[in-house]
């Protein structure tokens, strides 16, 4: 259970920064 918890954890993680990424290219495109 907690290994799983730790897992989806990082998973959310990465994609919250991806999408911070995302989100910081494409403003840095429009600018």
């Amino acid at each position: 259970m907690a290994i799983i918890t730790l897992i989806e954890r990082s998973q959310i993680e990465l994609m919250q920064h991806h999408t911070i990424q995302y989100i910081a290219a494409t403003l840095g495109r429009s600018r």
